[in-house]
């Protein structure tokens, strides 16, 4: 019965990480850290070329409901960012914010006796990684989108491998790192006609944007095996400067998608009333609490152990 409700619960948490990938300035990273599935979802990327049915078995529940997660945020996300995107952004600034308390426990199970928790490496890791969130969102490179060519594919493969490995870096929004440079549209336009036409069985219209997702896919899986095994070398050497830059990409990428959110949608924001501003305060106080209580669920019911769970088999 354990097992079944751990496999629910790694379910739910891959439709949120889904999710949160498509949100233009929310981190797929930063939802794995909140529900502490992060390092998990790490060495199971880095177990794909060493122990494949390891790493299927440990994460395999999550990655379906990530793929569940993407389907939904193509709908779903994107009609609330569009009907109400003020509202919506501060929920997920909101999650932020609730999920720092836990990046700070991580951080101050690493000090050792004797030793400060945040010495000067830490606070110039901290700025350097808040600095490098701060001016992506400046940084509006947005080329022309013409014809399909080889150019646009080659571009999309790129894109894939940097999306990738923002996406699994806690703090660093790999759709906004599409957005910045002017691919974000494609790439969810053409997530959108995949879809409808594996759901309306029509094929036909669809080949091109099937191949796009493709090549997309196969930059997504370069740049997550090749960015994971970075990332894992560095925990185990450096972990509390990881989770210093962590902690600076967090704080950072809440300047970043209000930054974001205020230019791209202006005009409602000029005519917003002040109960827009309530609401939205009340949603980001909302998705904070709902960041906590996972944080404290997790940490009053950790996952059973993979020996606790061959024993039950």
């Amino acid at each position: 019965m354990k097992k079944i409700l751990n496999i629910i619960i790694d379910f739910l948490k891959g439709i949120a990480i889904g999710i949160s990938n498509v949100i233009p300035g929310f981190s797929g990273g930063t939802m794995a850290v909140i529900l502490k599935v992060y390092e998990r979802f790490i060495s199971a990327i880095n177990n794909v070329t060493k122990h494949l049915w390891l790493a299927i078995k440990d994460i395999w529940a999550v990655f379906i409901g990530m793929i569940l997660g993407v389907v939904l945020a193509s709908y779903t996300i994107i009609y609330a960012l569009n009907a109400f995107p003020i509202q919506t952004v501060m929920l997920f600034v909101g999650l932020i914010i609730g999920s720092m308390p836990m990046i700070y426990d991580n951080l101050k199970s690493y000090k050792k006796e004797n030793e400060k928790l945040i010495g000067i490496k830490e606070v110039i890791v901290f700025i350097i990684f808040a600095a490098i969130v701060v001016v992506l969102p400046f940084l509006n490179v947005r080329p022309g989108v013409g014809k399909v060519s080889i150019v646009t594919y080659i571009m999309v493969f790129l894109m894939g491998i940097v999306s990738a490995s923002t996406m699994i870096i806690p703090g660093i929004s790999g759709s906004l790192v599409l957005m910045i440079f002017g691919y974000y549209i494609i790439i969810i336009d053409n997530v959108k006609a995949a879809i409808s036409a594996v759901l309306h069985f029509s094929f036909s219209g669809a080949g091109i944007s099937l191949l796009i997702l493709l090549v997309f896919g196969i930059g997504c899986v370069i740049g997550a095996i090749g960015i994971a095994k970075l990332i894992e070398i560095l925990f185990k050497k450096f972990p509390k400067l990881v989770y210093s830059a962590i902690l600076g990409l967090l704080v950072a990428s809440i300047f970043s998608i209000i930054y974001t959110t205020a230019v791209d949608y202006k005009d409602v924001i000029d005519f917003s009333s002040p109960l827009l501003y309530i609401v939205s305060v009340v949603l980001m106080i909302v998705g904070a609490c709902i960041a906590v209580l996972l944080y404290i669920y997790d940490k009053k019911h950790p996952k059973i152990e993979e020996e606790e769970i061959n024993e039950n088999n």
